[in-house]
């Protein structure tokens, strides 16, 4: 079916077996892109591309040795994700899965979510999914107080996703794109027209559901002469008070179908649409409220044929909410799961679909019915589709080049979602780093990525309970499906697995309690991520990350070899290079390369470059089983600041759990010039004791600000030290109990009982010259074995100890501790700005209004935004730094004095003042 696009590819790779070796990386990659780049070229539908057989996968491992690279980060194996649509989740069961397999178990999972909620039109239904704005494209204060008992508002869920929880898109509108079909114009006058909306619509039916429909846009579909006399759309209520109105949508570059050239049938369409603000405070029509459309002529056209469509939404509302949220929330990810029927189509499921709606269409059809795909015969033309440039809906390839969602979950049933685990779908069981993500070609003759996730069986003696259907993935098997997951993976280390699932689902009656996560398979998976009962053996550490992370990863392993330098041993080189699937240059960004691993000769003096551009978040590995020492790229776009450019010290108020208290040391905070390793300040511990007295230990102890660092996978900071004598650790307490030791071995003992620790080799840096320090999370000694109740080191943090020794007077210097998860993305656009939002608590009366200003210009004009009616704010486009926040009465009137500060370096909206 794929032609001669699949012939090029395929004999590409081919043609190339046993004569690799012979070759530069550099032709080889070339090579492949040119073919990559044709085949895709050649698609005139969407279409999955062949996954790369056994041999293909082995010339690209190929390709990875000869520039270096490990498979895999440091120290694992294999690799796996869990991919989670939001269907039927509700605030108490998202809240019961975050916190226990990220908050309890340090895993890096994250669920997803649609851009609407699902609510307001499911009667006797409870709230089917999570979803940031109304079901009319707004935000609508009303809408979130009537849900509020079901699903987090919209302030809650922008928090979750800034801390890491929330991952990717399911979806951008209720059951996709659809249209609803409407015969029967009746002339009233020589200049107007009606037709009348059934008086119900389908609530019920599955794959022509009506309900949750707000017709935002409206077509005629007629005679030229009839298209062009339609002036505009009138919507009128059912108790005739109110009206809305449509205006004819001119812009034929969005829509090029809308052109009013009469095709060869002699039709034309006409196409209105409304464009209602996100915060305005009059609501678009739901269907169930219209009563009738009134088209009003500027000139008098014959009706006869002609056939109106309602719209439940259009491209330019679609790509205006995601521009929306991108400008004002920051909200970005690289990764959206669909059905299969829903936006997304491949050319097989367009067929299914086009079989179906020709039956109904051809036929008697209902009014009260939704359609969806693709339609094209005289007098009855329509099209949902993604990326087809005669669709209403066609938001490839803008979502793509604008908001950077360059991978797709097409979920088209068992056949397609379980290709990574069937051994006959994948020629070998498990999906490889090379196919983790393929290409997908498009009508628009562009490219994404399809990332390839499964649906495993359950296991004897489970596939014939009756209370676990086999055919759903609900919460109430995960620890059964995961449990296959994870044997699979031991048995064949090396590879990957996405598991797709519905977290949110605890299961069809009379399966209805609670999945237990504190046990079975989520604990296993924490002790093959963490390692924290010590028996793990290298082959079965198991990198646990989320979905949108191991795609964004594949992709750039599967084409950094032929963009990397090895001038020197210990000097990796990378340059951006040219996407044949994408069209774009990759990466974008540093946070894009997280998790790349590149042998070297000496991990303490690697160095890594971007483009020229050095790179300092490295996590520098010893040896792992091949007898090499490697670094891995650990660069994290989410970041939980423990100091950067406030002092801690002066923000341990009396409310505070842990005072601040010092022993044979001073803390001295520094803002001279030139003295910070980034930003305006840092901070210097210095050894206090007698001259002459030898070597003394001194300790530092402060509070943690309950900082949490939700699933973070990296701890770091930047230090200098005055001698290379002087020793250095950080131990840090967490609110579960536990205590996790950073540093020299040799200050271990006057630590105290710990949970965990990761002993810092020295790093032979010169005295006196700042360097950066990464520490992986997830490679610590442990020294509580017990994977099932043992405390996190991302669990919120209570209390940072911090110990040296020297002689007196030797110091050192401390800058920017923070802890690192994961994000491959950044919002289009956005630079180094971050967004800071939260909430004005409930119990404050007069708090219309939030201030902000730098904390280090008080005498700068504050920045004032006006609290909703939730009391949510967000002050967006903000420049790395310390900020006070304050509430206030007026926009004449702020109080400083009820200020709370912000030392921030990553976007956050968990604020409340």
């Amino acid at each position: 079916m794929l032609g001669r696009a699949a012939q090029v590819l395929t004999t590409w790779f081919d043609g190339r077996v046993g004569r690799l070796a012979g070759d530069s990386p550099d032709a080889g990659f070339l090579a492949f892109r040119r073919a990559l780049r044709t085949a895709i070229a050649a698609q005139k539908t969407v279409n999955l591309l062949p996954l790369p057989s056994v041999a293909q996968r082995e010339q690209m491992a190929c390709w990875q040795q000869r520039a270096g690279m490990r498979r895999w980060p440091f120290p694992f194996a294999s690799a796996m994700a869990i991919t989670s649509d939001t269907d039927f989740t509700n605030r108490d069961r998202y809240r019961s899965c975050i916190a226990a397999l990220v908050e309890a178990h340090g895993l890096d999972f994250g669920d997803s979510l649609w851009l609407t909620s699902l609510s307001g039109r499911y009667p006797g239904h409870e709230l089917p999914g999570l979803g940031l704005l109304s079901p009319d494209f707004r935000i609508d204060a009303g809408h979130c107080e009537r849900e509020r008992a079901w699903q987090p508002d919209l302030y809650a869920l922008l928090a979750e996703h800034h801390l890491g929880n929330i991952d990717h898109w399911h979806g951008f509108t209720d059951r996709g794109p659809r249209v609803i079909l409407l015969d029967g114009l009746v002339r009233v006058s020589a200049r107007l027209a009606t037709v009348a909306l059934p008086r119900r619509f389908e609530h019920e039916l599955l794959l022509h559901h009506a309900g949750n429909f707000w017709p935002l846009a409206v077509s005629v579909l007629g005679s030229p002469a009839l298209v062009e006399a339609i002036t505009e759309i009138v919507a009128v209520s059912r108790d005739g008070a109110q009206r809305w109105r449509y205006a004819r949508e001119r812009n034929t570059g969005l829509y090029p179908f809308l052109r009013a050239a009469a095709d060869a049938g002699g039709e034309g369409l006409a196409f209105f649409t409304t464009m209602y603000e996100v915060r305005a405070d009059t609501a678009p029509p739901c269907v169930d409220d219209v009563d009738r459309l009134e088209i009003v002529l500027g000139a008098t056209a014959a009706l006869d044929g002609a056939r109106v469509y309602l719209h439940n939404v259009h491209a330019e509302m679609l790509l205006d909410r995601l521009q929306f949220i991108n400008d004002e929330f920051h909200f970005s990810t690289n990764l959206c799961t669909t059905h299969g029927r829903w936006h997304f189509y491949t050319a097989n499921r367009l067929r299914v679909e086009n079989e179906r709606n020709g039956a109904l269409l051809r036929g008697q059809y209902d009014p009260s019915w939704s359609y969806y795909g693709a339609f094209d015969e005289p007098g009855l033309r329509f099209s949902t589709l993604a990326d087809d440039e005669r669709s209403f809906a066609r938001v490839l390839p803008a979502i793509r080049d604008r908001f950077g969602i360059v991978f797709l979950r097409l979920i088209q049933g068992r056949r397609y979602a379980a290709r990574s685990l069937d051994p006959a779908a994948s020629e070998g069981g498990h999906c490889s780093v090379f196919n983790v993500v393929y290409p997908v070609a498009s009508r628009a003759g562009d490219g994404l990525y399809n990332l390839c996730a499964a649906f495993p069986p359950l296991p004897p003696p489970w596939q014939d309970e009756p209370a676990l259907d086999p055919q759903r993935t609900r919460a109430a098997s995960f620890q059964l499906r995961l449990g296959v997951v994870l044997e699979e993976l031991r048995a064949s280390p090396g590879e990957a697995a996405v598991l797709y699932t519905h977290l949110g689902h605890w299961g069809d009656p009379p399966y209805r309690r609670e999945p237990d996560f504190r046990a079975g398979a989520t604990v296993t998976a924490k002790d093959r991520h963490y390692n924290v009962s010590g028996t793990c053996t290298r082959s079965e550490r198991l990198w646990f990350t989320r979905a949108s992370v191991l795609a964004g990863y594949a992709c750039m392993a599967q084409t950094v070899a032929g963009a990397t330098r090895r001038r020197a041993k210990d000097r990796i080189e990378i340059a951006s290079w040219h996407d044949p699937v994408l069209g774009m240059r990759l990466p974008q960004h540093e946070d894009a390369l997280y998790g790349l691993t590149y042998y070297v000769e000496d991990a303490q003096r690697a160095r890594v470059l971007l483009d020229g551009r050095e790179l300092h978040d490295l996590i520098r590995n010893p040896a792992d089983e091949t007898g090499r020492p490697s670094v891995t790229l650990a660069a994290c776009g989410i970041r939980h600041v423990v100091f950067d450019e406030v002092d801690p010290r002066g923000r341990s108020g009396a409310d505070s759990r842990v005072p601040w208290c010092a022993s044979n040391a001073q803390w001295i905070w520094r803002g001279d010039a030139g003295t910070a390793y980034h930003g305006r300040y840092s901070a210097r511990l210095s050894l206090d004791g007698p001259a002459g007295s030898g070597s003394i230990d001194g300790r530092i102890e402060f509070s943690g600000h309950g900082v949490r660092p939700h699933a973070a996978q990296v701890l770091y900071w930047a230090m200098a030290r005055s001698a290379a004598r002087v020793r250095f650790a950080v131990v840090l307490v967490t609110a579960g109990g536990g205590r996790f030791f950073f540093g020299a071995r040799e200050l271990s003992p006057i630590a105290g009982a710990l949970t965990a620790a990761y002993w810092l080799a020295d790093t032979g840096r010169q005295p006196r010259h700042w360097h950066r320090i990464a520490i992986p999370l997830y490679d610590l000694e442990w020294f509580d074995g017990d994977p099932a109740r043992v405390a996190m080191p991302s669990q919120p943090l209570e209390r940072v100890t911090l110990l040296a020794r020297g002689r007196p007077g030797d110091w050192v210097d401390l800058d920017r501790m923070e802890f690192g998860r994961p994000k491959p993305t950044r919002a289009q656009g956005a630079g180094d700005t971050l967004v800071l939002g939260g909430r004005v608590r409930a119990d404050v009366t007069g708090a219309a209004y939030v201030a902000l200003r730098p904390l280090f210009e008080p005498d700068s004009a504050p920045r004032l935004t006006r609290a909703d009616a939730l009391g949510g704010f967000w002050f967006n486009r903000l420049p790395p730094g310390a900020y006070q926040l304050a509430r206030a009465e007026s926009a004449d009137a702020v109080d400083w004095r009820n200020a709370i500060v912000v030392d921030a370096n990553s976007s956050r909206f968990d604020l409340s003042l």
